[in-house]
């Protein structure tokens, strides 16, 4: 059925529920910063996360002939994202039922450090993350990098998703 819906798509699920939170940063703080000591500094990176993933899309969209079906985070919201691709046909956005059949079905699944990644390993299947450069390995989930192959660049992982060999060296 999502086949049907997008046909061939590059998945590309986020993580960042505390700096696009629904519910505002001052929520995210009150109710999360008892759980993790550096909340503030979490909440931050993930701003620079949403705003590099914007970048990438937007990068990517022009080049792919396939559709990047973005799928957010449950607690993020969906707004900045819906303002940034109303105009490019390419993107959708969407948020519904569990990640495992858009994981089977997508061609390629990129995420920041998303435990989706971990389902997809599971599923057979190699997930593609992109962090910014020089990011704080100290605040991001270090399982999901571990298992993916790792892009820092928006020009490296776009020309790995235009090879025709897609060895995963």
């Amino acid at each position: 059925e999502i086949r049907a819906e997008h046909g061939d798509y590059i998945l590309v699920n986020t993580n960042m529920g505390f700096g696009n939170n629904l519910k505002g940063d001052e929520f995210v703080i009150a109710n999360y910063g008892k759980r993790f000591k550096n909340i503030e500094r979490i909440v931050e990176f993930d701003k620079i996360k949403v705003e590099s993933y914007l970048q990438l899309l937007a990068d990517l969209s022009p080049k792919l002939d396939q559709t990047l079906v973005l799928r957010p985070h449950p607690e993020e919201s969906l707004d900045v994202y819906k303002n940034e691709f109303a105009e490019i046909s390419n993107i959708k956005i969407v948020r519904r039922g569990s990640a495992v059949p858009w994981l089977l079905a997508a061609d390629e699944v990129i995420h920041p450090d998303c435990t989706t990644a971990i389902e997809l390993a599971f599923l057979g299947k190699v997930p593609l993350s992109y962090m910014p450069a020089g990011f704080p390995e100290d605040i991001v989930t270090q399982i999901p990098l571990s298992i993916s192959m790792r892009f820092e660049h928006i020009a490296k992982l776009s020309e790995y998703l235009l090879r025709t060999d897609k060895g995963y060296d």
